[in-house]
């Protein structure tokens, strides 16, 4: 006979039931359930932010210690949720933690050493700290693992501790299954270890659901940025700008893409406001449109670069910040140590503008040098390589480059230990492509520092390559200059430079040049010289250099050039409507260089084409003036 079920019973039987259903979850691998992270977040060195997310709901329980085989300490929030989000507080600065992840007190990831983090240096500590910085880099594709792979690789067992990322962090529409592709899933174990200090670029913008004023979207949900000076610095009570400490290193993130690049709106006011109290030694400020750029992107035409250049660059320069990051242009160009270049490309004068024009190789002498009482001076990087990597214009580089290359891939370690601070940019073989060293130096003073240039700027030339040698000192007539080609580094005893002169094989050249006081500036450059070039190649149009010099000029253009006397050259000249003003074939003037009149032509902006055996190898623009 069939009874009633009590209402006892029912009771009962929903007990059974829930009870039935926890521990067919608990039952589960744990990270079979963990879809995302663990990943560390605003660091500070008291304090960290673990997150993760699960596949279903379930409580958030840390267990982590200082010895691995003893995770004494335990702390967990009640509420059930898939996105967990843990502050650890409390903790003494520049110590190891290591950590583990649980749905319940012992339901628990399994862990190894990996799971580890180390809380930052005391606020203002000298040492030796390793950041690793990231460009573009969230592609999803071989190239970010090669790129991720070299690093690691390069670095070895040296501890990474901190990552920086220069924006488009997830292609290509930032959406949360981009950043779950381009970030989580291509860095488990580096995020993990390390915090990540992100910028937002555009790609984070294309989802149609991210913006920053105020924060919301997949980016913002995503990362936790500090608001409220928890990390050091001013509290910009915003994530989508912010800065932080990391012990002598003062960070400062800025949002160059939709927040308004305005140096009087709130994030200008702030921007002042935080450098004007920071008191690190060291300064770097990252966002994703780069001021200087001739590579995939042009930073005198996209309103985002030169708006930040034109708008933050002063206040950077201003206060003293000694290295400014940005990605977006997909290659790598490095600046020397410059001030005061605010406006396009064409209005770029080295000799005004460079304050150090060396390489900034320590090696050679030649680290950049600033005054910490008086610290004028910046260098600016674009590194927009770290996930793909293109070709660059026609004009490629910037102007400003001291050091660039396109079509290659790679990121960057920044390496601060007390009063220097080394950069080096890695290719996917693990080497080093550029670097540069700067030292704070209270003895020096940038302004009794003559400026030095070596021309040609090419590195590659076919047969005798004519060098000329340019130095200047504010209105000083009287500068000496020194050079070098067997590689030794020139003093005042060695040879006096008078005129241009030619090199016949492959030479560093090394140019010192003095002024009245007796205050000098080296400066290199490396020529390797061929013998000819191959016509033949399917690629050698890519070895053809040019460039007018001096440029603006009176009318009379000369045109540096890299090639064989057995070129068939054309000069086409368009004024900027694109009407071909003049078609001529160019011949050498000199070694090296073709010669235009354009003495009889109207004052303006022309563009002069080179056509090198019925293939257009390029353009550069021509300013005629009075």
């Amino acid at each position: 006979m069939n009874r009633p079920i009590s209402s006892i019973n029912m009771k009962t039987f929903f007990i059974f039931l829930s009870l039935f259903f926890s521990i067919a979850l608990f039952s589960q691998d744990l990270e079979e359930l963990i879809i995302r992270g663990p990943y560390l977040q605003n660091a500070t060195s008291e304090s960290v932010v673990i997150r993760w997310r699960t596949e279903t709901l379930m409580q958030s329980h840390i267990h982590y210690g200082i010895d691995y085989e003893n995770l004494s300490e335990h702390i967990f929030l009640n509420n059930s949720t898939t996105e967990h989000e843990v502050l650890i507080e409390n903790l003494p600065p520049d110590t190891r933690y290591f950590y583990t992840i649980c749905s319940s007190e012992t339901n628990c990831l399994e862990y190894d050493g990996t799971y580890r983090f180390y809380t930052n240096p005391p606020i203002g500590t000298n040492d030796k700290y390793n950041f690793w910085i990231l460009g573009d880099a969230g592609t999803k594709n071989l190239d970010q693992i090669l790129v991720r792979d070299a690093f690691y690789d390069f670095m070895g067992d040296e501890r990474i501790d901190a990552s920086i990322w220069l924006g488009d962090n997830a292609y290509n529409l930032g959406t949360d299954s981009d950043h779950q592709l381009g970030v989580f899933n291509a860095y488990p174990k580096h995020i993990r270890q390390a915090c990540s200090w992100l910028t937002i670029g555009n790609h984070e913008l294309w989802n149609g659901e991210t913006f920053s004023n105020p924060p919301t979207g997949p980016y913002y949900n995503i990362f936790t940025f500090p608001v409220n000076g928890e990390a050091g610095g001013v509290p910009s009570e915003t994530e989508a700008y912010y800065s932080f400490d990391y012990g002598n290193v003062h960070f400062v993130c800025m949002n160059s893409e939709d927040f308004g690049r305005d140096s009087t709106n709130a994030m200008g006011l702030w921007l002042k406001e935080d450098l004007l109290q920071n008191e690190q030694d060291w300064v770097v400020a990252y966002f994703h449109s780069p001021p200087y750029t001739r590579g995939s992107h042009n930073s005198d035409y996209e309103y985002e670069s030169y708006e930040m250049r034109e708008q933050f660059n002063p206040i950077f320069e201003r206060y003293g910040v000694d290295l400014v990051l940005a990605g977006h242009s997909h290659c790598y160009e490095r600046s020397n140590l410059m001030q005061g270049h605010y406006g396009q490309s064409n209005t770029f004068n080295p000799e005004k503008y460079v304050l150090n024009g060396t390489t900034g190789h320590l090696d050679k002498g030649q680290a950049y040098r600033k005054n910490p009482n008086d610290p004028k001076g910046t260098v600016y990087v674009t590194m927009g390589c770290s996930g793909r990597a293109k070709v660059g214009m026609n004009d490629f580089p910037h102007p400003m480059a001291q050091y660039a290359i396109d079509k290659m891939l790679g990121s960057m370690l920044m390496q601060v230990h007390g009063d220097t601070l080394t950069a080096s940019f890695v290719d996917t073989s693990s080497t080093v492509i550029d670097y540069f060293q700067m030292i704070k130096d209270p003895t020096v003073d940038l302004t009794t520092v003559p400026n030095v240039q070596i021309y040609p700027k090419a590195d590659f030339h076919f047969g005798p390559t004519q060098v000329n040698i340019e130095a200047q000192y504010e209105d000083e007539e009287n500068i000496s200059i020194y050079y070098t080609t067997d590689g030794s580094v020139p003093t005042t005893a060695s040879i006096p430079y008078t005129n241009p002169f030619l090199l016949y094989e492959s030479s560093t050249v090394y140019a010192l040049a003095c002024n009245e006081a007796g205050s000098c500036n080296l400066k290199s450059k490396d020529y390797v010289l061929q013998d000819s070039l191959d016509f033949n190649l399917p690629n050698w149009a890519t070895s053809v250099y040019f460039q007018a010099n001096p440029n603006p000029n009176n009318g009379h253009v000369y045109l540096q050039h890299n090639l064989p006397s057995t070129a068939q050259s054309t000069l086409n000249i368009y004024n900027l409507n694109g009407t071909l003003q003049k078609s001529q074939q160019a011949i050498n003037f000199a070694p090296l260089q073709y010669y235009i009149d354009l003495t009889t032509y109207p004052k303006g902006l022309y563009i002069v084409e080179l056509i090198v055996n019925g293939v257009n190898v390029g353009t550069e623009k021509v300013l005629l003036v009075d």
